[in-house]
C-alpha cells in the first residue's frame, strides 16, 4: 500500500457567531489506508492498559484488536464477542475504564426519551455485559430519532463523556449535545457544542486528561463533512455552550470522502481514525487515517463556558 501524505486545510465557519478559525492555521499532516478486517461497520475506537487499539461494529456483537503498524493500523488478532447486549441495539462507541471494563454507547430504532451506556468485562475469550448507564435526554429537550444516539465515548479526568448524533438548530445557530458523566457521583452535565457546518452532527470522540481539565478531539460529520474540533472541558463539569477549535477538514482539499465515525488519542499525540464503511450495505473498505497535529500545536485553548458566565 503507498503511503499518502495530504493537508487538512482550516475551513471557515459557517456561521458568523461560530467557532474562531486562525488566520495563519497550522499544517496538519496524515496518513491514509485501509484496515483488512473481516468485520463491518467500525464505529468506535478505544486503547486499553495494554495499549491495543479496540474498535467496536455496529451491529457486530464483538471487538476487533488492532494496532499501529508504521503510518497504518493493521489486526492484533482474533475479535473477542461480546455477550449481552440487546438484539434492538447498535454499538456506536466505546471508552476504555480505568477497572479493565469497556463503556459502549449505543442506538436503537425505537422512540425513547434517552439511550443507554452499557459496562462489559473480559471474561476469558468473551466480553460479558454487566452493567448499564442510562443517559436522559430531557436536559436538551430532545426526544432521540431512530438511528441516532450515542455516536461519541471517551473516558479521561475521572468522567465519561458523550456525544450525541442529534442536531438542536435556533436560527442559523447549530448544536451538538455534549454530556460528562461523573461515575463517583452518578450525575450527568449537559453542554451544548457550537457545531461549525449547516449540516454536520457529532459522529466521534476522543478524549485525555491535561491540567486545564479534559481535553477532547470531535468529529462533526456529514455527507460532504467531515471537520476536526478541539475543545477543553474544566473540571468540576459546569453545564453551559462550547465554541470549539475548528482543526481542519478530514477530506483535505476533497469534498467528499469517507464516513469516519471512530477516533482514539494515541500516545504519541496522534489521532487514529476510522471510517464506517456499512450503510445499508458494505459500501467498500474500511479506510483509516494517522492525523498529526505537529509538534508545534498548542494545547486547545477553546473551553467550555459556563452557563453562568
Amino acid at each position: 500500500m503507498s503511503r499518502v501524505v495530504l493537508t487538512l486545510l482550516l475551513l471557515p465557519a459557517i456561521f458568523g457567531a461560530g467557532p474562531a478559525v486562525a488566520d495563519d492555521p497550522p499544517q496538519l499532516a496524515r496518513t491514509s489506508g485501509t484496515i483488512e478486517v473481516r468485520h463491518a461497520g467500525l464505529s468506535g475506537l478505544a486503547i486499553d492498559g495494554d495499549g491495543v487499539i479496540w474498535a467496536v461494529p455496529e451491529r457486530e456483537r464483538r471487538l476487533v484488536p488492532l494496532r499501529r503498524d508504521g503510518d497504518r493500523l493493521v489486526p492484533a488478532g482474533s475479535s473477542v464477542p461480546i455477550e449481552g447486549v440487546p438484539r434492538t441495539h447498535d454499538t456506536e462507541a466505546i471508552a476504555w475504564l480505568p477497572d479493565g471494563r469497556v463503556a459502549l454507547g449505543t442506538e436503537t430504532r425505537r422512540p425513547r426519551t434517552g439511550d443507554e451506556i452499557l459496562l462489559a468485562r473480559r471474561d476469558g475469550d468473551v466480553f460479558r455485559v454487566d452493567d448499564r448507564i442510562v443517559l436522559p435526554y430531557a436536559p436538551w429537550k430532545l426526544d432521540a430519532h431512530p438511528n441516532k444516539g450515542i455516536e461519541g465515548l471517551c473516558f479521561a479526568g475521572g468522567h465519561l463523556v458523550a456525544g450525541l448524533e442529534m442536531a438542536m438548530a435556533q436560527g442559523r445557530t447549530r448544536h451538538g449535545p455534549i454530556a460528562v458523566y461523573s461515575p463517583k457521583e452518578k450525575v450527568w452535565t449537559a453542554y451544548r457544542l457550537h457545531l461549525t457546518s449547516s449540516r454536520g452532527k457529532l459522529a466521534a470522540l476522543t478524549c485525555r486528561e491535561t491540567d486545564d481539565g479534559i481535553e477532547v478531539r470531535a468529529i462533526e460529520r456529514h455527507f460532504g463533512t467531515s471537520h476536526l474540533l478541539g475543545f477543553t472541558i474544566a473540571l468540576p463539569p459546569r453545564e453551559g455552550v462550547i465554541e470549539p477549535e475548528m482543526l481542519g477538514s478530514l477530506y483535505g482539499t476533497d469534498s467528499a470522502g469517507p464516513n469516519f465515525e471512530a477516533m482514539a488519542w494515541l500516545p504519541n499525540g496522534e489521532l487514529a481514525i476510522v471510517a464506517d464503511n456499512h450503510y445499508g450495505r458494505v459500501t467498500g473498505p474500511i479506510d483509516s487515517l494517522i492525523v498529526s497535529l505537529g509538534p508545534d500545536h498548542p494545547p486547545t485553548t477553546a473551553e467550555a463556558k459556563s452557563a453562568d458566565d
